[in-house]
């Protein structure tokens, strides 16, 4: 059994400055005074060791096609219980994070490693999970503010990654539902990540770009997950 460890402090330390004090409502940013944090660490119990996702092309959208509340451990029960195609059980949730109605982020498997929630294109893609029924219930506004924190970053960290509907990677689904607000979602992080470069500099890129003052390590920011 597997069990990931807690991010150390230098993790929080960088996640608190962003996300605890920047607060994004309709393009802008405020701060997030006197609340709570906005991403937590599940310490969930998986089946199994996992193998590293050698690429990431995709950051892949989805929705629980559950209506009413349900938390992130219920999701991994699920995932628990399932079974492959050969039969065999799955490690515990598919996704790598899961956004819930109040605007919580918690981390679903570690961000580098394989996931399993899009079939052939789960070796090259992050799954990102919103709690809810997008085809029949709306994305609430906290969810959307936090959605919009955590694909900002996801972008600055993977900035060749696409960002993509379930269902268009799988035709049969309709998940993330007609009711996800894929495009005003895509306009908002992208207003996002132009503000965090203009706060804490350019992505840094290893072996690409030389260290300094106008560049930021965004991946210290997930690496710890």
């Amino acid at each position: 059994m597997l069990t990931i460890p807690p991010p150390k402090m230098y993790f929080y330390h960088h996640f608190f400055v962003i996300c605890n004090f920047i607060h994004i409502f309709a393009g802008h940013l405020t701060t997030r005074n006197n609340e709570k944090h906005m991403l937590h660490h599940s310490n969930l119990i998986f089946r199994e060791e996992f193998k590293n996702r050698p690429e990431t092309s995709y950051i892949v959208l989805h929705h629980t096609e559950v209506k009413g509340r349900h938390n992130v451990r219920e999701v991994h029960q699920w995932h628990l219980n399932r079974k492959t195609s050969s039969n065999e059980p799955w490690a515990g949730i598919g996704y790598h994070f899961y956004v819930d109605k109040d605007g919580e982020i918690f981390t679903g498997r570690p961000v580098g490693a394989k996931g399993a929630h899009v079939g052939d294109f789960n070796s090259k893609s992050i799954g990102v999970c919103y709690e809810g029924h997008f085809d029949i219930e709306m994305m609430s506004s906290k969810q959307e503010e936090a959605s919009v924190m955590l694909l900002a970053l996801l972008s600055l960290v993977y900035p060749n990654a696409k960002f993509i509907k379930h269902h268009d990677l799988n035709k049969a689904k309709t998940c993330p539902g007609k009711n996800f607000p894929y495009d005003s979602l895509m306009q908002k992080v992208e207003i996002c990540k132009n503000r965090l470069i203009s706060l804490f500099g350019e992505p840094r890129q290893s072996g690409k770009v030389a260290p300094n003052v106008n560049t930021f390590d965004y991946s210290a920011l997930l690496d710890l997950l």
